[in-house]
């Protein structure tokens, strides 16, 4: 039943009680989304709402704050394959809580040198849904705190079949990647990352830049390339690598994973890690069938003592059964390039 734009029984008649009803199902109301000014107005009038795209929405000539949500979101979007666009100097969220599906998201360029908190899609985001998502040509700069999908998970947010292509990501400080900046618990899985991050301090990494508490990871393949141009901290610290720059806590894991990109620094000691800062025991705890591309250039964690956490693999043994002996599903990525990439793509 639906009465206005309310779904209560109680405005039959007076009091619920004096209703019979049998086989009766109430159903949320779902708000359709055709444009950039549908977008930001009615999700920021209900951010707890339903909402589904009726179409591709393109955020050219869009002004505004830092974010075009400024309300904390705990609804659910459905983006129907759609395409958002072209959003300049903002994301799309500030906090996001809720779920968001199947949406596609391009062109985006989010430039503040001197701003923390900078994102494609949410600033921060806290117990959180993100499922089959896919990110192109995102150009992200600011201070610390960088991430495409966020910049900070405060609290076990889920992140399931993300592609992420063509990302461009450079930061003076601290926590930036091309995922996540920073994570606390939850679970990433099937994620694809692709791109290029400049940096000069620490924590930071092509997928996730730290992980907190109980961060689970597996099915991740990363080719992000990733310079360190100066030392801004002075101080010589390493923590910067292609999965994981800091492991701030060992309850977090990682398996069935791969590095691909190359990792140069200003001088040789300041070259990121292939793979994820720590030593041979921090990598035993935490990593499982995990690989490092031979080819690629970078600070190996690879040591005769961490055979079946963190090996390395060679171009000629980059095909379908390497990754299928990963766990890797063919329903979900794309095996028909790994013959001429060494990789699959998420579909």
């Amino acid at each position: 039943m639906f009465f206005g734009s309310k779904n209560d029984l109680s405005l039959i008649g007076g009091a619920v009680s004096n209703v019979i009803t049998r086989d009766c199902t109430v159903e949320r109301l779902v708000t359709k989304i055709a444009n950039k000014e549908e977008f930001a107005q009615k999700i920021n009038a209900e951010a707890g709402g339903l909402f589904e795209l009726t179409g591709n929405i393109d955020f050219t000539g869009y002004t505004g704050g830092n974010a075009v949500i400024t309300e904390t979101f705990t609804g659910k979007i459905e983006g129907n394959g759609y395409t958002i666009s072209n959003l300049n100097n903002a994301s799309l969220f500030a906090q996001f809580n809720g779920t968001v599906q199947n949406l596609k998201i391009t062109n985006f360029t989010n430039t503040a040198p001197t701003t923390d908190f900078v994102a494609a899609f949410a600033g921060k985001s806290s117990s959180a849904t993100f499922n089959n998502l896919k990110f192109e040509n995102i150009t992200l700069q600011g201070r610390n705190n960088i991430g495409v999908v966020v910049a900070v998970d405060n609290a076990n947010s889920t992140f399931d079949k993300i592609s992420i292509k063509n990302a461009n990501l450079s930061g003076s400080g601290v926590y930036i990647a091309g995922l996540v900046g920073r994570k606390y618990g939850g679970r990433v899985s099937n994620v694809y990352v692709d791109g290029n991050i400049s940096i000069t301090a620490v924590a930071n990494a092509g997928v996730i830049g730290s992980t907190e508490t109980n961060v689970t990871i597996t099915n991740v393949v990363s080719k992000v390339n990733i310079e360190r141009t100066a030392d801004s901290e002075k101080k010589g610290r390493k923590q910067n690598a292609e999965m994981i720059g800091l492991p701030n806590s060992n309850t977090s894991r990682v398996s069935n994973s791969i590095t691909l990109g190359n990792m140069t620094g200003y001088v040789e000691g300041m070259i990121p890690h292939k793979f994820m800062y720590g030593d041979e025991a921090l990598i035993n705890q935490m990593l499982t069938k995990c690989y490092e591309y031979t080819e690629a250039t970078g600070i190996s964690g690879v040591t005769a003592n961490t055979a079946g956490h963190l090996d390395t693999v060679a171009r000629n043994n980059l095909n379908a059964e390497f990754y299928r002996n990963l766990g890797f599903d063919e329903n979900i990525w794309d095996f028909s390039k790994i013959t001429s990439k060494g990789y699959p793509e998420l579909k």
